[in-house]
């Protein structure tokens, strides 16, 4: 999914229409930091003059260290690229004063990225824009995101079509969900893992909770949520964000183009 996310047009559509503007780039969630990190090569490739601040923002402490090593890595030394790192939680984005600072002469342009699939990760996509996004972007703001694409449109298509429901979740995957549980119960006798269907706040998407039982020497049968992936109807969720004041600016295809659309970076800019 990382290696087909087309961030050189990304980059593309955000300079295009933003020329010879300084970019403050904030990672919300940054994780390992790769994707955002070619996406600032590329911002910074393509400026007339290279101005780009990177601000790496995670609620985790060892992500955050792994995610600031490689930037520093990787951008270090291109001149024009200032590259920092925050430890804190992106539902509270109003409080941290240094991300919403604007200089008085010289005017920047904000680009937040959610990519990763991190969108998954929020209870409700739109109530998160709503409260913490629109209470401090500006007009002509970017915000570049990725989604995992929706099989179906009713309950019945979705059982149908939808891969994770239709086979078992993969051996990889399992073992690596399972880490916990196995941490912490040392005498689990099995593990088994399923996918349950499950409804999600905007319109047009569906969640997919991953499930384990357990069977341990110590205690009876018990189950845990262990994962939660989140899949949207694309058109719908452009729509959406359009109510909410943001205008699509880019949709490019995944790098190759699939013969099955299955995931999306959108880039949108705040009216």
């Amino acid at each position: 999914h990382h290696a087909k996310i087309p961030l050189h047009e990304v980059a593309k559509a955000i300079v295009g229409t933003s020329p010879d503007v300084g970019l403050n780039v904030i990672v919300l969630g940054a994780g390992s930091g790769v994707l955002e990190t070619r996406l600032v090569q590329d911002l910074a490739a393509m400026q007339s003059k290279v101005d780009v601040d990177l601000c790496l923002l995670d609620i985790s402490q060892p992500l955050l260290s792994v995610a600031y090593k490689h930037a520093v890595e990787t951008l270090g030394g291109i001149a024009g690229v200032n590259i920092w790192a925050m430890q804190g939680n992106f539902h509270r984005l109003g409080s941290y004063t240094r991300l919403n600072a604007q200089p008085s002469r010289t005017p920047r342009t904000r680009v937040y990225t959610i990519l990763g699939c991190t969108l998954a990760s929020l209870d409700d996509e739109a109530q998160f824009v709503m409260d913490n996004l629109n209470a401090i972007a500006r007009p002509s703001d970017y915000l570049v995101l990725d989604l995992q694409l929706a099989c179906g449109k009713t309950p019945e298509e979705i059982m149908a079509s939808e891969p994770a429901l239709r086979s078992e979740i993969p051996k990889p995957t399992a073992r690596w969900l399972e880490g916990p549980i196995r941490r912490s119960c040392p005498d689990v006798r099995d593990i088994q893992m399923s996918c349950r269907l499950d409804p999600a706040p905007v319109q047009g998407s569906y969640t997919l909770t991953v499930l384990a039982t357990v069977r341990s020497q110590s205690q009876g049968e018990r189950v845990f949520s262990m994962f939660r992936f989140r899949r949207h109807d694309k058109s719908l969720f452009i729509r959406t964000m359009d109510e909410l004041g943001w205008e699509l600016v880019a949709c490019p295809p995944m790098n190759p183009p699939p013969d099955r659309e299955v995931s999306a970076v959108l880039v949108f800019r705040r009216r």
